[in-house]
């Protein structure tokens, strides 16, 4: 324990006799200490905290929320302090003016507000925008309006962003919908000609619905009907043909014959009461609606033409027959009524069969054209079809097209109308007062320290240059030889005058050191409770 004290006693006078040197890096060290920390500039800090509002209704209404407005925030908020905005914030505050045309100036620039701009988010719809200026070519309160200057274009720029982000998108949206809707209007008028060409190309050799089969059907059970009705009106001509063969055309006069209109009698047999009977016949289908393309019209033409040519026959073999001929008679005579009957009933059953037999030809081209087109038209049947199928695909992706630009039309409307992202500035910002940096009476208590123990390690290590010893102990513990004794140093008045000398300048000097600490700390806390 002993010897702890004789070394704790030994080191303290050894700082003691160099404590001129530790007095001097003292001085040394706080006076440039001081001064640098004098030289820092104040730092002026301006700071706002913005909401970010999110839950609108309108959107959610019209079904336009399908983009997240927080990713947005999110990215703007990442993007924040990039090159493109730090040049707006530039222009804006005129700090480009300060720098004037040299890169070099301009890129520390940007460094400088890189490092000095903060963005922090406080949840997910609060964000705090703080900037220091501290520039020491400006003055305090020039550092201090720059400061809030650059905030507030902060948050312009945060709020532009947002708004525009989302307007940029509608914008590049609409426009990418407009190109492929006339890139498919192109192709719809283009497939709409290509089908256009195929019919007129093809007409009359494609059946005529997508029911061909039905229709098919339909003309062969009606060649099967007017087949059976052709079949009765043979058996039941042949019937009246073989009445008629077993029938006089003559009677003996006597029987009473009836007359016509006009008091003239006409033989219903003769080529004109057969002429006459078919032109009423045809007067008759005309009432009816029928045309002079229908089959029963068509046929009694026909026997009309006949007639006429076998009429003027007649009459031609008369006129050559010799006058003898023409006088022999057997005595009077006259038609037959159940022979002109059976003529007329024989004439109708002609004219039916015409009708049919005409009607069963128009149902057998017409089956035969029919089944003509199904065996031919294969190919032309598939190829349509693939132009349907290609019409349609275009068609139905150029509407789906319109309904998605009529539904960005109306989100881009919603978003230029109303607020879908709402910005709310919670503390915005103001002139900061007072700096926030740097910390002068702390920095300043920490250059005395740091002088005091640069002094108190100088002194050390003097002590330690110049070695001594202290007492006899040590004298004989470093050299290990016997020590006969001790001869104290004997100090005249002058001498002691002198220490004492030494002495006080040491006190005055080192109280002076701390005065001078004091006093900066005092202006300081006075400052410091000064506004700009």
């Amino acid at each position: 324990m002993q010897s702890v004290y004789d070394q704790l006693l030994t080191t303290l006078y050894l700082l003691w006799r160099k404590r001129l040197y530790g007095l001097a890096a003292m001085w040394v060290v706080c006076l440039i200490g001081w001064g640098v920390v004098a030289a820092i500039p104040d730092t002026y800090e301006a700071r706002a905290r913005i909401f970010v509002d999110t839950n609108t209704v309108l959107p959610r209404i019209l079904g336009t929320d399908d983009v997240n407005p927080m990713r947005q925030v999110d990215i703007v908020r990442r993007t924040l302090v990039s090159r493109p905005n730090l040049e707006k914030v530039i222009r804006r505050t005129d700090l480009d003016l300060t720098v004037g045309d040299d890169p070099s100036e301009m890129e520390r620039l940007f460094t400088k507000l890189t490092q000095n701009i903060t963005l922090q988010s406080q949840g997910d719809d609060l964000f705090t925008l703080t900037f220091q200026s501290g520039d020491p070519k400006l003055t305090k309160a020039e550092n201090a309006n720059l400061a809030k200057r650059v905030v507030q274009n902060l948050i312009n720029i945060f709020v532009e962003d947002n708004l525009s982000g989302q307007r940029d998108v509608y914008n590049e949206t609409r426009r990418f919908l407009e190109e492929q809707i006339d890139e498919y209007e192109k192709q719809l008028e283009a497939a709409e000609r290509r089908r256009a060409d195929f019919e007129t190309k093809n007409l009359g050799r494609l059946p005529e619905s997508a029911n061909f089969l039905q229709q098919l059907q339909t003309l062969r059970r009606e060649l099967d009907t007017v087949d059976g009705s052709l079949a009765q009106a043979t058996s039941a001509r042949r019937a009246l043909a073989a009445q008629l063969a077993s029938v006089p055309a003559n009677i003996s006069a006597g029987y009473y014959a009836p007359p016509v209109a006009g008091g003239s009698a006409i033989d219903p047999l003769s080529k004109e009461g057969q002429i006459r009977a078919l032109e009423q016949q045809v007067s008759d289908a005309m009432a009816r609606g029928y045309t002079e393309q229908h089959p029963d019209v068509v046929g009694a033409r026909r026997q009309i033409e006949n007639l006429k040519a076998q009429e003027v026959a007649e009459r031609k073999q008369a006129a050559a027959q010799p006058k003898s001929a023409k006088q022999e008679s057997t005595g009077p005579t006259q038609a037959n009524p159940v022979y002109v009957d059976l003529r007329s009933r024989l004439f109708d059953k002609d004219a039916e069969i015409a009708a049919l037999t005409s009607r069963r030809a128009a149902i057998s081209r017409e089956i035969d054209e029919q089944q003509s087109k199904a065996e031919t038209s294969p190919e032309l049947q598939a190829e349509r079809s693939k132009l349907n199928r290609d019409y349609e695909v275009i068609q139905r992706k150029y509407q789906e097209l319109l309904a998605s630009r009529e539904q960005t039309l109306v989100a881009q409307k919603v978003e230029t109308t109303t607020d879908k992202v709402q910005f709310r500035i919670v503390d915005p910002p103001e002139v900061p007062l007072k700096p926030v940096a740097p910390n002068r009476p702390l920095l300043l208590s920490g250059v005395t320290l740091a002088g005091l123990l640069l002094g108190i390690g100088i002194a050390a290590a003097m002590s330690h240059v110049h070695t001594t010893f202290i007492t006899v102990g040590n004298l004989k513990n470093i050299t290990s030889l016997p020590v006969l004794g001790s001869v104290s140093a004997i100090l005249n008045d002058q001498q002691r005058a002198q220490e004492r000398l030494r002495l006080g300048a040491f006190a005055v000097a080192f109280l002076v050191l701390i005065g001078v600490f004091a006093v900066l700390l005092t202006i300081e806390s006075i400052q410091a409770s000064k506004a700009i």
